[in-house]
Formats: C-alpha cells, sequence, structure tokens
C-alpha cells in the first residue's frame, strides 16, 4: 500500500530508471526517491522498486565495442518492459535516464510512440526530476545551410548549447546542414512538458521537410547538444520506413560516430 497520498484515481505507471556513467567516466545515480516523489502526485507506482537498467562498460567510449555491447544490453533489458506490457498491454511507464546522450535516444527508439511513457528531466538546481513550470518558457527554431548538391545531410541540435557548423564540417563535407537551436542556451532549456512537446514539433517538422526536400537521402548524420527529455524524444517520435536512418554523433574531445537508430 503507497502512503505517499498519491491521488485516488492517479493512473498506475511502471517507474523505469537508465543509468550508465557519463562518457563512461562520470558516475551516475538516479534516486527511485527522487523519481517517485516527482510523480506521486499524479501517478501511482505498481512495483516498489521499478526497473533498473544500469550500463557500465570497461571499453573505450570511442570503441565500436562500448557501442555495440550498449544495444545489446538495451536490448537485453529491454525484455524486463516487454514482460510487463505482455500482461497488461496498457501500462505507462515513467523514465528516468542519466546516460550519454545516444544510448537514451535509442532507448526513447525502443519504446516508440506505440508504448506510452512519460519522460522526465533532470535538474541540478533545485535537485528534481519535477517540471520547473507548467508553461511553455523556451522556443526552438531551424534553418538549414546548403554547401553543394550532394545527398549527406547532417543535423545539429544546439539544445544545451551552441554548436557551431565548422565542428560538424570537419568530421565530414556534408552537402546540407540543418540546425535547430533553442531560443535560450542552458542545460535547463527545457523547464516544462510544453517546452518538450515544441521542441519535438519543430524536430519531427524539419524532419518531414528533410524527407520532401531530399526524397533520396536515407540516411543522415545527429550531432546533438541536447538534454536527456529531449534526446528520449528524438528517439521516440523516430517513424520507421518514414525518415531516414539516423547516425548518431558524440562529443568528447570532438565529435565521432557512435550508433544508428532506424536500421
Amino acid at each position: 500500500v503507497w502512503e505517499m497520498g498519491g491521488a485516488m484515481d492517479a493512473e498506475e505507471t511502471e517507474i523505469v530508471i537508465f543509468q550508465s556513467p557519463i562518457k563512461n567516466r562520470i558516475p551516475v545515480n538516479v534516486s527511485y526517491q527522487q523519481a517517485l516523489k516527482s510523480i506521486i502526485l499524479d501517478r501511482t507506482p505498481i512495483t516498489s522498486k521499478g526497473i533498473v537498467i544500469d550500463y557500465k562498460s570497461t571499453s573505450d567510449y570511442h570503441s565500436r565495442e562500448y557501442w555495440e555491447k550498449a544495444v545489446e544490453y538495451l536490448d537485453y533489458n529491454f525484455v524486463q518492459i516487454n514482460s510487463v506490457l505482455h500482461f497488461n498491454p496498457e501500462t505507462s511507464f515513467s523514465v528516468f535516464p542519466i546516460a550519454p546522450i545516444p544510448l537514451i535516444i535509442r532507448l526513447g527508439y525502443m519504446f516508440g510512440d506505440k508504448i506510452s511513457a512519460k519522460v522526465s528531466q533532470k535538474y541540478r538546481s533545485p535537485d528534481t526530476w519535477s517540471w520547473l513550470k507548467e508553461e511553455k518558457t523556451n522556443s526552438f527554431s531551424y534553418n538549414k545551410e546548403v554547401f553543394s548538391g550532394g545527398k549527406r545531410v547532417a543535423i545539429i541540435l544546439a539544445l544545451t548549447s551552441d554548436i557551431d557548423i565548422s565542428r560538424v564540417s570537419s568530421v565530414c563535407d556534408f552537402d546540407v546542414v540543418y540546425k535547430l537551436d533553442a531560443g535560450e542556451h542552458s542545460v535547463d532549456c527545457i523547464r516544462s512538458e510544453d517546452d518538450l512537446k515544441e521542441f519535438w514539433h519543430k524536430y519531427q517538422e524539419m524532419l518531414d521537410e528533410i524527407k520532401n526536400l531530399y526524397p533520396d537521402v536515407t540516411e543522415v548524420s545527429l550531432f546533438p547538444s541536447v538534454p536527456v527529455s529531449a534526446a528520449f524524444a528524438v528517439g521516440s517520435r523516430y517513424m520507421q520506413g518514414v525518415y531516414p536512418k539516423i547516425h548518431i554523433y558524440d562529443d568528447d574531445d570532438g565529435f565521432f560516430e557512435t550508433i544508428t537508430i532506424g536500421e
């Protein structure tokens, strides 16, 4: 019996914690109690421990092995989510991720938009998983630069910090570079659910434009500087067979390729 004062008609949810050291160096720990505290007013947890996915690796962060093992680990652990759904296909999940951004995107991709899942955003000050605001606090827009007529397309997501196009061009001579910007760059650039919705609407609009303007483009490269909630949305809102497959890069003393979604 939960004595946390959850609403009588609160929907049931299974808490999912995903944690993995940042850059495979900085340890992280997602507190179940903190997660619980952030949802208890409108959601009631189904179990007292939730599902914890905790990926650690001895491989070099830049190596293929690190990322291949990480994807295998996520696939293996997603069985826990599928088994919950097997007994109740209507189950909703509350997701609390702190991990390398490409892996959070991958987790979102595995949930997709058919499974009911709400992602939360971690803040440092105050130290909470609860949304800081109820209303929209930021704006998002995108533009593109065309360098030549080929099919190599890059996408920059500059939310937490700006990313100069030259840093992306040093990875590859892209023909077209799309850049989605936050009106205000900061680690707290997404303070409300409305901010998150605004972001992914703009992100989908950009993907739709790429699909329509460049129908022959079958793959794009993604360079994200985003909070965890936006990373999850990038994965969960991906439409298989509609959008190009996405090669995800991470920044650790320069950008390098990590994993792909949509294969």
